[in-house]
Protein backbone atom coordinates (compact mmCIF):
# COMPACT_ATOMS: atom_id res chain seq x y z
CA UNK A 1 0.00 0.00 0.00
CA UNK A 2 1.37 3.41 -1.15
CA UNK A 3 1.98 6.67 1.46
CA UNK A 4 -1.07 8.33 -0.61
CA UNK A 5 -3.42 5.17 -0.21
CA UNK A 6 -2.98 4.67 2.95
CA UNK A 7 -3.38 8.29 4.01
CA UNK A 8 -6.78 8.49 2.19
CA UNK A 9 -8.06 5.09 4.30
CA UNK A 10 -6.97 6.77 7.26
CA UNK A 11 -8.45 9.84 6.55
CA UNK A 12 -11.85 8.24 5.56
CA UNK A 13 -12.22 6.16 8.42
CA UNK A 14 -12.28 9.25 11.07
CA UNK A 15 -14.22 11.40 8.15
CA UNK A 16 -16.95 11.95 10.78
CA UNK A 17 -14.47 12.88 13.64
CA UNK A 18 -12.17 15.14 11.21
CA UNK A 19 -15.11 17.14 9.65
CA UNK A 20 -14.42 18.76 6.38
CA UNK A 21 -11.84 21.16 7.50
CA UNK A 22 -9.63 18.23 9.37
CA UNK A 23 -9.92 16.34 6.06
CA UNK A 24 -9.03 19.67 4.32
CA UNK A 25 -6.00 19.99 6.35
CA UNK A 26 -5.13 16.17 6.52
CA UNK A 27 -5.48 14.89 3.07
CA UNK A 28 -6.20 17.75 0.47
CA UNK A 29 -2.92 16.74 -1.47
CA UNK A 30 -3.30 13.54 -1.30
CA UNK A 31 -7.08 13.67 -2.41
CA UNK A 32 -5.69 15.73 -5.03
CA UNK A 33 -2.89 13.75 -5.93
CA UNK A 34 -5.59 10.70 -6.35
CA UNK A 35 -7.81 12.95 -8.82
CA UNK A 36 -5.05 13.70 -10.58
CA UNK A 37 -4.32 10.10 -11.36
CA UNK A 38 -7.91 9.45 -12.12
CA UNK A 39 -7.98 12.80 -14.45
CA UNK A 40 -4.96 11.79 -16.44
CA UNK A 41 -6.46 7.81 -17.12
CA UNK A 42 -3.30 6.68 -14.77
CA UNK A 43 -5.66 4.83 -12.43
CA UNK A 44 -9.46 3.71 -12.33
CA UNK A 45 -12.27 3.40 -9.57
CA UNK A 46 -12.87 0.40 -11.42
CA UNK A 47 -11.12 -1.89 -13.71
CA UNK A 48 -11.60 -5.44 -15.73
CA UNK A 49 -10.41 -8.34 -13.07
CA UNK A 50 -9.49 -10.19 -16.25
CA UNK A 51 -12.02 -13.08 -15.29
CA UNK A 52 -15.34 -10.99 -16.87
CA UNK A 53 -16.06 -9.17 -13.57
CA UNK A 54 -14.31 -5.83 -12.45
CA UNK A 55 -12.66 -4.94 -9.71
CA UNK A 56 -13.26 -1.61 -7.42
CA UNK A 57 -10.06 0.67 -5.76
CA UNK A 58 -11.83 1.41 -3.49
CA UNK A 59 -9.21 3.88 -2.51
CA UNK A 60 -9.71 5.92 -5.14
CA UNK A 61 -13.70 5.76 -4.66
CA UNK A 62 -12.76 6.87 -1.26
CA UNK A 63 -10.72 9.61 -2.51
CA UNK A 64 -13.54 10.65 -4.51
CA UNK A 65 -15.70 10.40 -1.19
CA UNK A 66 -13.77 12.94 0.78
CA UNK A 67 -13.02 15.45 -2.49
CA UNK A 68 -17.20 15.65 -1.89
CA UNK A 69 -17.26 15.81 2.04
CA UNK A 70 -14.05 18.44 1.76
CA UNK A 71 -15.90 20.76 -1.39
CA UNK A 72 -18.21 23.45 -0.58
CA UNK A 73 -20.77 24.18 -3.09
CA UNK A 74 -20.85 27.29 -4.92
CA UNK A 75 -22.72 28.88 -8.13
CA UNK A 76 -21.32 27.15 -11.07
CA UNK A 77 -22.10 29.50 -14.91
CA UNK A 78 -22.86 27.19 -17.22
CA UNK A 79 -23.81 29.87 -19.69
CA UNK A 80 -27.93 30.15 -19.93
CA UNK A 81 -28.07 26.67 -17.47
CA UNK A 82 -26.58 28.39 -14.29
CA UNK A 83 -25.70 25.29 -11.45
CA UNK A 84 -25.03 24.92 -7.71
CA UNK A 85 -22.31 22.26 -6.94
CA UNK A 86 -18.80 21.46 -5.76
CA UNK A 87 -17.60 20.19 -8.99
CA UNK A 88 -15.76 23.05 -11.58
CA UNK A 89 -16.99 22.30 -15.08
CA UNK A 90 -14.80 20.41 -16.91
CA UNK A 91 -14.72 22.90 -19.91
CA UNK A 92 -16.25 26.22 -18.38
CA UNK A 93 -12.73 28.16 -19.35
CA UNK A 94 -12.13 26.27 -22.48
CA UNK A 95 -12.27 27.23 -26.16
CA UNK A 96 -14.29 24.91 -28.66
CA UNK A 97 -10.59 23.81 -30.06
CA UNK A 98 -9.46 22.66 -26.98
CA UNK A 99 -12.32 20.45 -26.02
CA UNK A 100 -13.12 19.56 -29.22
CA UNK A 101 -10.26 16.24 -29.44
CA UNK A 102 -11.89 15.07 -25.86
CA UNK A 103 -15.41 14.98 -26.89
CA UNK A 104 -14.39 12.68 -29.72
CA UNK A 105 -12.60 10.45 -27.89
CA UNK A 106 -15.36 9.53 -25.10
CA UNK A 107 -18.75 9.97 -28.30
CA UNK A 108 -18.79 6.75 -30.16
CA UNK A 109 -19.23 7.91 -33.46
CA UNK A 110 -23.19 7.13 -34.19
CA UNK A 111 -24.14 9.04 -31.14
CA UNK A 112 -22.53 12.33 -32.31
CA UNK A 113 -23.72 11.65 -35.65
CA UNK A 114 -27.24 11.45 -34.50
CA UNK A 115 -26.27 14.62 -31.88
CA UNK A 116 -25.64 16.17 -34.78
CA UNK A 117 -28.80 15.50 -37.50
CA UNK A 118 -30.71 16.22 -34.18
CA UNK A 119 -28.96 20.08 -33.41
CA UNK A 120 -29.27 20.68 -37.47
CA UNK A 121 -32.89 19.86 -37.59
CA UNK A 122 -33.78 21.91 -34.29
CA UNK A 123 -32.06 24.77 -35.86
Amino acid sequence: MSDIQALIEDTFEKRDQLGADGIRQRAQAAVDEALGRLESGKARVAEPDGAGGWRVNQWLKKAVLLYFRMGQNHVVDGGPAMAFDKVPLRFGHGTKPSWKPWARAWCPERWCAAARTSATTRS
